[in-house]
């Protein structure tokens, strides 16, 4: 859990700040101060715009009253129902990501054939009833495609092709939503799972229509590739791909080493690499080197250690807007290192002034699904 919570704030949230490969930017086209600012802030409140027409659209909406209903009826249940449509729906991330959840809170492993069947929200009493063992090969939830109209079931979610390991955690998954007046709000598939000896994904790819946005997730945690892409309509919205490289730190932990990825919305890109491993050595021979001179370190130094290990730039249409680097400001002790956005004429200012807006929107989202996003995930103030 606490990986899959890691990776999903990597994919989403790290490549809209400084985690993002970059190339040698020498002789490129470069924008002027003003006008950088000037873009670099309409593509936050654009991103923010695009954040809430995803999370108002009529597919998250079915969404979001599905999230509802299974998070206030499960006392509601026997257990077996508990432990099989919850946990199956739990392990399709629509809502959540979260495609780990496989396991009932008593333990139990979900079994798709035994809870195959319809299912009934009934919401004079707040319970999904199991009105039916048929269909004998998917299951079936009837319910409100709106949680405006909680009396009314005009939303049918489908299970099916169902396949699953040994382990009963699954391969292969599709699924859908579909509204009484025959439109499609919800397709998804997932294909090509691997999990580890604990529940842990190590390669997943997932494709998610939710009318009209399609979601494409690509994990390969092996590998450490990562993909996550938004489109409509064939046009994409959103692209990023990351490269993660984590070192063994126990036998049950790690860190960290290396992150190189890129991000694009609209017009505006962010390509670069950081050495995280170089920058914890850098840190500490810095340290050492003072100590023995019976000194501190100074900021600059501190500084010099970080930024000598990340090369980001952020382009519009192109030209270079700004580069990403480190500010270190010892008397935070909550944060003393800040991401700062150096424009081409030697300008700096904080990289959340122009990312506000969309990371606000993101954290919300997650928050929403039960994710607390880990705090150096998010850009420092």
């Amino acid at each position: 859990m606490k990986l899959m919570k890691r990776l999903l704030s990597l994919i989403v949230i790290a490549p809209l700040f400084v985690f993002t490969a970059c190339e040698d930017d020498e002789g490129a086209d470069t924008m002027n101060t003003k006008d950088a600012q000037t873009s670099l802030k309409t593509m936050d409140q654009q991103m923010a715009t695009s954040i809430d027409n995803m999370q108002n659209s009529e597919g998250m909406t079915a969404v979001l009253t599905l999230q509802k209903i299974m998070e206030t009826t499960s006392s509601g249940l026997s257990s077996s129902v508990e432990s099989g449509v919850l946990t199956s729906l739990n392990a399709i991330p629509l809502k959540s990501g979260d495609v780990s959840a496989l396991k009932s809170t008593t333990g139990e492993s979900f079994n798709f054939s035994e809870k195959t069947g319809t299912y009934k929200y009934k919401s004079e009493r707040g319970i999904l009833d199991n009105v039916s063992n048929e269909p004998n090969d998917k299951i079936v939830v009837e319910y409100p495609a709106d949680s405006s109209n909680m009396g009314t079931n005009n939303a049918t979610l489908e299970i099916t092709d169902y396949k699953a390991n040994d382990e009963n955690y699954p391969t292969s998954v599709k699924a859908s939503i579909t509204h009484d007046n025959g439109t499609e709000l919800v397709s998804y598939e997932l294909k090509n799972a691997k999990w580890n000896d604990i529940g842990e994904p190590v390669l997943l790819e997932s494709d998610a229509t939710i009318k009209p946005y399609n979601h494409y997730v690509l994990m390969d945690s092996t590998a450490g590739n990562f993909e996550y892409n938004v489109s409509q309509g064939g046009d994409k919205i959103l692209t990023s791909s990351a490269n993660v490289t984590f070192m063994s730190i126990t036998e049950d932990s790690s860190a960290l080493q290396k992150f190189d990825g890129s991000f694009t919305f609209g017009n505006t890109t962010i390509n670069g690499n950081v050495n995280v491993e170089n920058i914890r050595q850098n840190i500490q021979n810095t340290f050492r080197s003072a100590q023995e001179d019976g000194s501190s370190p100074s900021e600059k130094e501190m500084e010099k250690a970080v930024n000598k290990e990340i090369n980001a730039v952020v382009k519009v249409d192109g030209a270079k807007a700004a580069d990403i680097k480190v500010d270190y400001s010892p008397e935070s002790s909550k944060e003393p290192y800040r991401l700062m956005l150096k424009f081409n004429d030697g300008t700096e200012e904080k990289a959340a002034e122009y990312f506000s807006n969309a990371i606000a929107k993101i954290k919300t989202i997650f928050n929403n699904m039960g994710i607390k996003l880990e705090e150096n995930t998010t850009p420092m103030k």
